[in-house]
């Protein structure tokens, strides 16, 4: 690192770096000693051993090479900031401050800054690690600062900076992987700002541009769901509405307001702000996961079906784009939304209309189909599929956008079973009406890009060692996931392990169909996808080195079978990763599907209307349910089937799990990263338990938070050792 390095002394390096990367750790080390035997002095060979010791688990080894690289080269900032980072790992926040510290006395860089604030934050000192880094953010030009700054802030409740540091970045950054790391404590942000609170008050474009630039990424805004009407609203002239004194527009004032003055919707002035930009991205860009937004289109799509209903040439260039926007939504939510009966009679003499139209003319109004199609499947209608396929082409972005994401991309869909293969047919009873299920509402629905986050917000490292390097994204391995369903974990997986081998099993051929589009997307090609039950996988020859089963296992007619399914195919070193129902965290979700077939209510499009309107409206009964009112299966039809009427659900607390693991000489490892924060405070209030093994102590932790697992559980297990 500071002085020219002989041409064989670079190849030797050179090999030993490739070693580490294709995670030959052993030949590394062999390597790099024998150049320390050579030169005991060589800083390089002390850096690239003290990293191969660290991804043996060996950090003392990792901190003493570096301390001495440090010795040899002490105005080297790169070397200093390696010490703080291997002083932190092992604990040693003080020795971690000091080495970061020098570091950055020598030369100004982000990595000692980043170091330093989160030793401040780690020691609990968060408004020194906050206003250390607000010092500093303008000295180098680093995204990761502003990108740390905003989500301190963030956890500190500071809304409205956290907010104007994202804004800064997301405009000033391109990549587009960068920003979509700021996604969730951006929308979070928003969510929890108080509603007086405008950040950039003289300049609320730089919230819009920043949210629309977020919306324009590729990927689905799912932590999107309010807190953003406000912005696009500010400057509305305040006179529009009549007989109230608020000043603040958000989303709940917006649909009680047309609630009670329907005749807003026919104000142009009005309309333009409700057809913006930002609002018809975000309706089509994922799904409207909060009330009072989904009543204000609910309203506005009754009047613009009445008003085409009067007058078909009424429809304004604003209003036609809205219908637009609207369609998308509706269909991609599975028309979940609730529909007057006036509003039905409506529809369906408009659907009358249309079939004689095209009887009549190849020329039919294109907002009527629109209206018709924020109601009903266009898929649905054979006559309106081949007349709109060969009506309008890509020219005619609008409409074909409708076209597009309404016909073609469905349809496209069917054309990936000759990409899947099959092993062996569905018998089991349980399992076919599972599969039937899930014929007719592939779950979940999704679009897009998914990016994985940065290194600053995956957590690969794991409590236990042999686990964290069994994760080791690195190292080449065979992977199962069993129960792909519609194929978000699939692409995740094969991006994360993108030199591994990814097979994919799901009993749902059109699950796997949507499954295989949403991999080509995303351009991942590391995979297999196979139509089969798990249940034959007793019947599989190959065998995995991690297997992931998330919400399978307890919506069979016997888990443990299942289980034992999966220990069939797993090496002897092997993980499994699963994911069960907790019967605590669900608790309500049982007495509400209770409630519901007490009541002898059915998955029917008006029953499931149903249930929501009372759940929103808090009727006799229902007032308890609430919580779904911030859950995104409550927004989508295909969702809350899953959700509410699966026809085979099963729930179990960790004792029962605890149990099953060991009749199948399996061990209880750790909890998922995905409850990293979680795992955290568990930490804080059983020190003692150093590899958060305790299912004793988990069970009360669990009594003590209730909702905690309210996804499921998602474990690590594997077999006894002998």
């Amino acid at each position: 690192m500071s002085t020219p390095i002989q041409p064989i002394i670079k190849k030797k390096l050179d090999l030993a770096k490739d070693n580490i990367n294709k995670n030959q750790l052993n030949d590394a080390e062999n390597i790099l000693s024998d150049l320390l035997q050579e030169d005991p002095l060589s800083v390089d060979s002390l850096v690239w051993l003290a990293l191969v010791k660290k991804k043996q688990g060996d950090l003392k080894s990792a901190l003493m090479l570096t301390t001495k690289a440090s010795n040899i080269s002490p105005n080297n900032s790169d070397i200093l900031n390696l010490v703080g980072l291997y002083s932190k790992e092992i604990g040693d926040n003080d020795s971690a401050l000091g080495y970061f510290k020098k570091s950055q006395k020598i030369k100004e860089n982000a990595t000692a800054i980043l170091g330093i604030s989160s030793i401040y934050w780690a020691l609990d000192k968060k408004i020194l690690a906050i206003s250390f880094l607000e010092k500093n953010i303008s000295k180098i030009k680093d995204y990761r600062i502003p990108m740390k700054l905003s989500a301190m802030q963030f956890e500190e409740k500071l809304y409205s900076k956290s907010i104007e540091n994202a804004c800064r970045l997301i405009l000033a950054v391109d990549n587009n992987q960068v920003i979509n790391n700021l996604k969730t404590p951006f929308a979070d942000s928003l969510f929890y700002l108080a509603k007086d609170t405008f950040p950039f008050p003289n300049n609320n474009n730089v919230i819009i541009a920043s949210i629309e630039k977020l919306l324009d990424d590729g990927s689905e805004y799912r932590n999107l769901k309010n807190g953003f009407f406000k912005f696009v609203f500010k400057d509305i002239k305040t006179d529009l509405f009549k007989d109230t004194k608020e000043k603040i527009f958000d989303e709940k004032f917006i649909s009680e307001y047309i609630n009670s003055n329907f005749d807003i919707l026919n104000d142009d002035y009005f309309i333009k702000y409700l057809s913006s930009n930002l609002l018809l991205k975000r309706l089509k860009n994922s799904l409207i996961c909060c009330h009072h937004i989904e009543s204000i289109y609910t309203q506005t799509r009754k009047h613009l079906l009445s008003k085409i209903f009067i007058d078909k040439s009424s429809i304004g260039e604003a209003e036609h784009r809205l219908l637009s926007a609207i369609c998308i939504q509706c269909d991609y939510n599975g028309y979940v939304w609730e529909v007057t009966d006036k509003e039905k009679k409506e529809i369906q003499n408009l659907e009358e209309k249309i079939i004689e139209d095209l009887k009549l003319t190849d020329d039919i109004n294109i907002n009527e189909v629109l209206i018709y199609a924020c109601y009903k499947p266009l898929l649905n209608n054979t006559s309106l599929v081949n007349y709109l396929s060969k009506k309008f082409k890509d020219t005619d972005e609008i409409n074909y956008e409708v076209i597009q994401s309404l016909i073609l991309e469905p349809l496209s869909l069917r054309e990936n079973n000759d990409h899947i293969k099959s092993f062996n047919e569905v018998k089991d009873k349980t399992s076919l009406k599972v599969m039937n299920m899930y014929k007719e509402h592939p779950y979940p629905k999704w679009k897009g890009i998914l990016y994985i986050p940065s290194e600053i917000n995956v957590h690969q490292k794991y409590y236990d060692r042999d686990l964290t390097e069994k994760n080791d994204s690195n190292i080449q391995k065979e992977i199962l996931i069993a129960g792909c369903g519609t194929g978000q974990e699939l692409v995740t997986v094969s991006k994360i392990y993108s030199n591994s081998n990814i097979t994919a099993i799901d009993i749902s051929l059109p699950s796997l169909s949507y499954a295989y589009k949403r991999a080509k997307d995303n351009d991942v090609n590391n995979f297999e996808l196979i139509h089969m039950d798990l249940l034959e996988l007793v019947n599989y020859k190959k065998k995995f080195d991690i297997i992931n089963c998330s919400g399978v296992l307890h919506h069979m007619k016997d888990p443990e079978l299942g289980l034992k399914a999966l220990i069939s195919c797993l090496k002897e070193d092997g993980y499994l990763n699963i994911g069960l129902y907790s019967r605590t965290a669900r608790e309500n979700i049982t007495k509400l599907r209770k409630l519901i077939a007490d009541n002898n209510l059915n998955n029917s499009q008006e029953e499931i209307a149903k249930i929501r309107r009372s759940i929103i409206l808090g009727y006799d009964g229902y007032e308890s349910f609430n919580h779904l009112l911030n859950v995104r299966d409550f927004y989508s039809f295909n969702e809350m089937q899953d959700l509410l009427f699966h026809p085979r659900e099963l729930m179990f607390n960790l004792e029962e799990i605890d149990e099953i693991l060991k009749r199948n000489n399996l061990e209880f490892i750790e909890f998922d990263n995905k409850y990293q924060k979680v795992k955290d405070v568990y930490n804080k209030n059983y020190p003692k338990d150093k590899e958060l093994r305790s299912i004793k102590n988990w069970s009360e932790f669990e009594d003590q938070y209730p909702p905690t697992f309210l996804g499921m559980y998602q474990f690590f297990a594997k077999r006894i050792d002998n």
